[in-house]
């Protein structure tokens, strides 16, 4: 679910998870930072400045299951990680004048681990074919028939290497759909792939700075 977090300020230093401040539900608070202000007299003051949201009782059930996958999966509940995650759901502008979005890579990662295993196996075969063929001991109907297979497979290996895939970029629409071969998909891979570890950078480093 999508919480909605609001700047506020407070004298008491607040609990992240307050369940004690209303029956009605809960007050989730984030990026709790102490402040200082300078008060008409000349003396100083401290305050807290911090996010915060108000789910109701249903809703911070669900927030806490989805804030322990989130835990789990190495995410945090700050605004400096959301920040990251929205940046991955953005499309950047790539070298054919559509924008995909960073995350995207995961799913171009699939299409060459299907491809890597199917090449694999095609060239296997082949390479086990081929040592068959130095047996002596076969046939010439036999050999024929090896030969021929080989021939199969190498033309298959060239079709899987130069088939093409429908790549759909930011929009999901026919309109925007580019056709892909495997070199042109490993290339877009590694560009968003660079995208997400550039993002990923900086939201560490936002986040130690914080």
């Amino acid at each position: 679910m999508n919480i909605v977090y609001k700047t506020v300020q407070s004298n008491e230093k607040p609990l992240e998870i307050d369940i004690t401040s209303s029956q009605n539900g809960v007050y989730l608070r984030r990026n709790i930072v102490k402040k200082t202000k300078e008060l008409e007299d000349g003396a100083s003051s401290t305050y807290f400045e911090y996010q915060e949201a108000f789910l109701t009782l249903s809703e911070y059930e669900q927030a806490s299951k989805d804030l322990l996958v989130g835990q789990i999966n190495g995410e945090d509940n700050t605004a400096e990680y959301q920040a990251y995650k929205t940046k991955l759901d953005t499309g950047v502008l790539y070298t054919n004048g559509k924008k995909y979005k960073p995350r995207y890579h995961e799913d171009y990662g699939k299409i060459m681990k299907d491809l890597e295993t199917a090449i694999s196996l095609i060239k296997t075969s082949i390479s086990e074919l081929e040592t068959i063929l130095q047996n002596p001991d076969i046939t010439e109907e036999q050999r024929s028939t090896f030969m021929a297979t080989i021939q199969t497979l190498q033309t298959t290996l060239a079709t899987v290497l130069t088939q093409s895939f429908a790549i759909y970029d930011e929009t999901g629409t026919d309109e925007n759909k580019v056709m892909m071969n495997a070199a042109e998909i490993i290339a877009l891979y590694f560009f968003l792939y660079a995208k997400k570890e550039q993002y990923f950078a900086e939201y560490k480093l936002e986040k130690e700075t914080n």
